[in-house]
């Protein structure tokens, strides 16, 4: 069984798939574990002292990571 916030991350993925707001081909197992991994990155690095500047990089290098990966599957 996968822990809630993993399972939280996947139905909120697959809800925006059904919503047509992610094509239906999108691998929303795999894009639920990006956030999830992505997320607890950001989380360590908070911890180790990272800035709040540095974080928010962080997350938007991810943010554009995922704008890339929904337009080449769309």
């Amino acid at each position: 069984m996968w822990p809630y916030f993993i399972l939280g991350m996947f139905i909120a993925v697959r809800r925006a798939q059904m919503e047509g707001e992610l094509d239906a081909r999108t691998d929303i197992e795999s894009l639920a574990d990006f956030f999830e991994s992505t997320l607890s990155g950001i989380r360590i690095a908070a911890k180790a002292g990272k800035t709040r500047p540095a974080l928010r990089r962080i997350a938007e290098v991810a943010s554009g990571t995922f704008a890339d990966v929904k337009s080449s599957v769309v």
